[in-house]
């Protein structure tokens, strides 16, 4: 049997298969069926800002109708906020004492004022990791790419500052120099990178002529970009990557782990078939690796990269002069 041990951000994990932040990682019962399925590591629903604040806004009002006249001294001091998390890092201690892997805590950013102490107290809940599912949404023209690209920069430095447990960023792939912002992020303390986050859609319902959610789940075709990056990127950040989004089965995990990646996440391939379905995928791994001869999972990690014997032209721009060649065989 093939060795699957690995590493990820410092922590060992039996194999290279984390349960993505999700509904499903959500609560205790959700996250030990991962784990009973033989997931390396979890990653836990995230905790979200707005979340927060909305539970700070109830608490306010509840000070404010109470018949205690420092209250509002309290609300000045933003007690809300203070006591928002209480429930997620009780969550944490719930899950880190029924399960043995890592466990790595998710929280939702949008400015670093709060998440430096929120950071702090999920260390302190025993937490042996922390994501940082960074997703801002410009709104307004006047907003700069740089303040933004600074923006996730500051919230990085500020966090890893604070705290000793390993911090992993989860990115989208939004930006006008995507290797850059990476770079920057992993120089701000970050020991890997999460690619990519799969951001929110929205439709239109024609009948009620208004906005709706589109919750979809990914496509094994959604691969592409984060298979891409991590060819380009791994072994030159000096971080791990973390490959995800559109990865479904045994082979789109072996092409992540042949590109480079440390790790790879899944959701949607556990939406649609049940945590157990981890079992499987381990199953297909270790058959994969004997029948290659491979006594470890570290031994194809990031081999497709080092024999590209162009030197990585098949992930650069060659790659689309060769993709119109092909194309215009098509054409009429």
């Amino acid at each position: 049997m093939a060795s699957l041990q690995t590493q990820y951000m410092g922590l060992d994990l039996n194999n290279p298969i984390i349960a993505s932040s999700s509904g499903i990682t959500g609560s205790v019962r959700g996250v030990r069926s991962c784990v009973d399925a033989g997931a390396g590591a979890v990653v836990l629903k995230s905790m979200f800002e707005e979340l927060i604040i909305g539970q700070s806004d109830n608490l306010d009002r509840e000070i404010i109708q109470s018949e205690h006249p420092e209250a509002y001294e309290y609300i000045r001091a933003q007690l809300g906020m203070q006591l928002g998390p209480r429930p997620y890092l009780k969550f944490i201690e719930d899950v880190k004492s029924q399960v043995s892997v890592p466990v790595i805590a998710s929280v939702n950013c949008s400015t670093p004022k709060w998440w430096i102490s929120y950071a702090k107290n999920i260390e302190s809940s025993g937490a042996d990791g922390l994501e940082l599912n960074i997703s801002h949404f410009p709104q307004s023209t006047d907003e700069d790419s740089c303040d933004i690209e600074s923006r996730y920069v500051d919230i990085v430095h500020e966090v890893t500052s604070q705290i000793s447990i390993p911090v992993a960023v989860k990115l989208g792939y939004y930006f006008t120099s995507l290797g850059n912002i990476m770079e920057d992020i992993v120089e701000a303390g970050a020991k890997a990178l999460v690619l990519f986050n799969r951001y929110y859609t929205v439709d239109i319902d024609i009948e009620k002529k208004r906005f709706v959610n589109a919750v979809t789940f990914s496509s094994p075709e959604e691969m592409s970009m984060p298979l891409r990056w991590t060819g380009i990127l791994s072994g030159r950040l000096g971080c791990d990557i973390s490959a995800s989004t559109g990865i479904h089965d045994s082979e789109g995990i072996l092409k992540m782990l042949l590109a480079g990646a440390s790790t790879v996440q899944l959701c949607s391939a556990l939406y649609q078939n049940g945590p157990g379905y981890i079992a499987e995928l381990i199953e297909d791994l270790d058959k994969w690796l004997e029948k290659q001869c491979v006594s470890s999972v570290n031994g194809i990690r990031g081999l497709a990269r080092q024999q590209d014997a162009a030197g990585g032209e098949l992930l650069k721009r060659i790659q689309y002069l060769k993709s119109l060649e092909e194309a215009a065989k098509y054409e009429y």
